[in-house]
C-alpha cells in the first residue's frame, strides 16, 4: 500500500510539474501575441491620424488651388481653336504637296535609267534571276 501511494505521489507530481511548464509556455506565447497586437495596433492607430491628416491637408488645397471661374475667355478660347484649324489646314496642304511630288517622281523615268547604270545593277539582277530559278 506504501508503495502505491509513493507511486501516486510521484505520478501526481510528475503530471502537476508538466501542467505547470505548459501553463508557463501558453503565459508566455500569450505575452507575445499581446505585444505583436498592441504593435499592430498602434502602428494602425498611427496611419490612421497621418491618413486623416493628409486627407484634410489635400482638401483644403484642393480648395484653394481650384480656379475661380473659366481659364480663359471666350475672345481666348476661340482665338485658340481657329490657330489649331489654321494649323491642321497647313498640315493638310503640306501633305498633298508632298503626294504630288511623289507621284512626280514615281512617274519619271529618270531614276529606272539611273538603276540600269549603277554599278552593282548587273550583279544584283543575277542574283534576283538565281533566286527565282531555285523556286
Amino acid at each position: 500500500l506504501v508503495q502505491q501511494l509513493v507511486a501516486v505521489q510521484a505520478t501526481v507530481t510528475g503530471i502537476v510539474a508538466t501542467t505547470t511548464t505548459c501553463i508557463e509556455s501558453m503565459q508566455d506565447r500569450e505575452k507575445f501575441w499581446q505585444e505583436k497586437y498592441n504593435a499592430e495596433h498602434e502602428k494602425a492607430k498611427k496611419l490612421e491620424i497621418l491618413y486623416t491628416a493628409t486627407n484634410r491637408e489635400n482638401t483644403e488645397l484642393i480648395k484653394t488651388s481650384a480656379p475661380q471661374g473659366p481659364v480663359l475667355n471666350e475672345d481666348q478660347f476661340f482665338d485658340a481653336i481657329e490657330e489649331t484649324l489654321e494649323k491642321m489646314d497647313n498640315l493638310d496642304k503640306n501633305l498633298e504637296c508632298l503626294e504630288i511630288v511623289k507621284k512626280k517622281e514615281d512617274s519619271s523615268g529618270d531614276n529606272a535609267g539611273d538603276k540600269k547604270n549603277h554599278r552593282m545593277y548587273s550583279q544584283m539582277q543575277e542574283l534576283i534571276n538565281k533566286s527565282r530559278t531555285l523556286r
